[in-house]
């Protein structure tokens, strides 16, 4: 009986200290998060639409359907990356597969529920700490949005359309083509780190016309100066060998190296910068859906 009692404590202790660490993964206001001066998303947020939405704003559930549809749509452009179906690009010897992170989901969800398309400062999580970010949307004058599952892969489609502005070089150490030429949606989709994914979708009426916004996180984003994705024969790199679903990508389990970023970015030429005032820093930050701002832009501060 003191045998059975002493298992049920220990349990007990183990599921209490799995509730613990639970508990402390969503202290989303945990500095630690963020680069210094960024609020994070999820802080202090309870959820639901802001005071930006106009009157019957609706969440989009993300069902089974449309999340495979998500990762299906980025998991087949990354193998043409890797396989080389974009003729002037190298191959990707180490390009994993990307599957879908509740976590991040969560957090799309909240920047979708602002009603404005445009990138939230932060919303890096206790494993992922270098999350990158797509957003996009369709407006239309038709009476509603139908076909949400064509109008999923539309939208992931002109992130990939910006292949066309990419350049070898810009694959080997990313730099910033110019505010006219945008490819960042393109580069965080095809980062060869990235094998994480959630996705958001809210709708409401622009003006009576039906407005849907999709937000996408990643699990890694792109650093001006380091290579996009590592150039070689597909799956050359891949420890787990290669996907059969996907041709060219590693599998699922293919474990992701970060620890070195922290220090290859220092490396970067700390006193470049685009605008007087800003300061550097080499994550790369796109504010092309902000009006009044150039379209891309590097520097994190103001």
């Amino acid at each position: 009986m003191a045998y059975e009692q002493g298992k049920l404590v220990l349990l007990l202790a183990v599921l209490v200290a799995a509730a613990m660490k639970t508990t402390e993964a969503q202290d989303y206001c945990n500095p630690d998060l963020c680069d210094p001066g960024d609020a994070h998303i999820g802080c202090n947020n309870p959820g639901g639409f802001t005071s930006n939405c106009p009157e019957g704003a609706q969440v989009i559930e993300v069902t089974e359907e449309y999340k495979k549809i998500m990762l299906d749509e980025h998991n087949k452009y990354r193998s043409t990356v890797a396989t080389g179906g974009v003729k002037w690009l190298p191959k990707a010897k180490q390009m994993t597969t990307m599957t879908w992170d509740d976590e991040l989901a969560k957090m799309a969800q909240l920047n979708a529920n602002r009603c404005v398309q445009k990138h939230d400062a932060c919303h890096n999580t206790d494993t992922i700490r270098y999350s990158g970010q797509n957003l996009n949307h369709i407006k239309t004058t038709a009476p509603s949005i139908d076909n949400i599952p064509q109008v999923i892969k539309d939208l992931i489609s002109s992130w990939w359309d910006e292949r066309l502005d990419v350049n070898s070089r810009m694959v080997n150490s990313m730099y910033d083509p110019g505010k006219h030429t945008m490819i960042f949606h393109f580069a965080v989709m095809a980062a060869d780190k990235s094998n994480k994914l959630g996705c958001a979708m809210s709708q409401w009426s622009d003006n009576g016309d039906p407005f849907l916004y999709l937000v996408c996180n990643y699990s890694f984003t792109d650093f001006v100066g380091l290579p996009m994705y590592a150039a070689g024969d597909p799956c050359t790199g891949c420890t787990t060998g290669c996907n059969s679903a996907y041709e060219g990508l590693c599998n699922p389990d293919e474990p992701v190296s970060l620890m070195a970023i922290a220090a290859e970015t220092r490396t970067v030429n700390a006193s470049q910068t685009l605008c007087p005032g800003w300061s550097w820093s080499p994550r790369i930050v796109y504010d092309g859906d902000m009006p009044g701002l150039s379209a891309v832009r590097i520097d994190t501060k103001r």
